[in-house]
């Protein structure tokens, strides 16, 4: 590829060069910021080095270019076309790819934070150990994408389809998930989910277990067939949530609140759910072993049938519930009734158990 100095100099010197057709050129390290380039051409060119900061290239066709360590921060990139470019170590930081195509691009290590991905095609594309950072996806398909180190800190994916995408070490600290498909994804290598927003997911593939979800916000999720353990839920709110044939072990859920709840036949091991909220909860078949319900508030919640509960569970229960929920020990002589503000062990057998308050 030969530098044609005399169409450098031509671009240099034109500030809008809208249609115009500059395919197959080495333009590396030229500076065209602020230029106006509405449907210019610039196939298969070398971009490398380029200075294209506040340029509009609505609807520009870069596909196949090399725009490698380019800068492109606060470009107006909308429904351009960059098939199979290569935008490593690109700076497109507060650039606008609303609608772009960017399938088999290598946005591998690529500055993205606060760019508007709305509606753009990043199906198959390399983002490897990019940052976007409050960036905006929304109805963006990233299906079989490499999001290995990619970083999501407080990035907005709202209906984001990741359907075979490479999770790993991936980083959502601080991100929102709204409708995201995370069916056949989620290597989950990821742990730190610190602090999420997450909505309309079928996680029955999933394993959760080991995660940080401390501060997260779950909604209309279901689960089934779990064994989940070791997490962390604290102060996590959970809302329409259905849970079925599981089991929870060593889960720490301290003061989370659970609106409309159903858990049917699961198993609560090794549970902290101090001052835990329960709100329109539904229990059908559950087990609680060594379960710490310390100041746990129940407010029209509904038990379907007894909650079998093991001897060395610990309770409490908050005096504000208004209703009774029948807990019940899975030993015959032994039978846990919750009424108001506590609960009252009663033995049938030993008369010395009789009326012990269990805490």
């Amino acid at each position: 590829m030969k530098r044609n100095e005399k169409i450098i100099e031509k671009i240099r010197n034109e500030k809008d060069l809208s249609y115009q057709i500059l395919s197959n050129l080495d333009l590396s390290s030229v500076n065209l910021s602020g230029k106006t380039l509405i449907g210019t051409k610039f196939k298969n060119s070398n971009l490398t080095g380029v200075n294209l900061r506040n340029a509009i290239l609505i609807h520009a066709n870069l596909s196949c270019a090399n725009l490698e360590n380019a800068d492109l921060t606060n470009t107006k990139l909308t429904k351009a076309d960059l098939y199979n470019a290569n935008l490593e170590h690109t700076n497109l930081s507060d650039a606008n790819l609303s609608g772009a195509i960017l399938r088999h691009a290598n946005l591998s290590g690529a500055n993205l934070s606060e760019t508007n991905l709305t509606k753009t095609d990043l199906k198959y594309t390399n983002l490897s150990n990019a940052n976007l950072e409050h960036a905006v996806l929304k109805d963006v398909d990233i299906r079989y994408t490499d999001l290995h180190n990619t970083n999501f800190n407080n990035a907005i994916l709202e209906r984001v389809d990741i359907d075979q995408a490479t999770i790993l070490h991936t980083n959502f600290t601080d991100a929102k998930l709204i409708d995201v498909d995370l069916d056949k994804a989620f290597d989950l290598e990821t742990k730190n989910l610190h602090e999420k927003e997450i909505r309309n997911k079928n996680l029955f593939k999933y394993d959760l277990s080991g995660f940080d979800l401390s501060n997260t916000k779950l909604y209309k999720i279901a689960l089934k067939n779990k064994t989940i353990s070791n997490s962390n839920l604290k102060n996590a709110k959970l809302k329409s949530i259905q849970l079925f044939q599981s089991e929870l072990i060593n889960i720490n859920l301290e003061s989370a609140t659970f609106d409309h709840i159903f858990l049917s036949s699961v198993l609560l091991k090794n549970i902290n759910l101090k001052n835990a909220t329960f709100y329109k909860c539904k229990f059908d078949n559950v087990k609680l072993d060594n379960v710490n319900m310390q100041n746990v508030q129940m407010e029209d919640c509904i038990v379907h049938e007894d909650i079998l509960v093991d001897l060395n569970t610990y309770y409490t229960i908050s005096p504000d519930i208004e209703k009774k929920y029948k807990f019940k020990c899975p030993y015959e002589n032994i039978n846990i009734i919750a009424k108001l503000d506590k609960l009252i062990v009663k033995n049938k057998i030993n008369e010395r158990l009789n009326a012990i308050e269990l805490y």
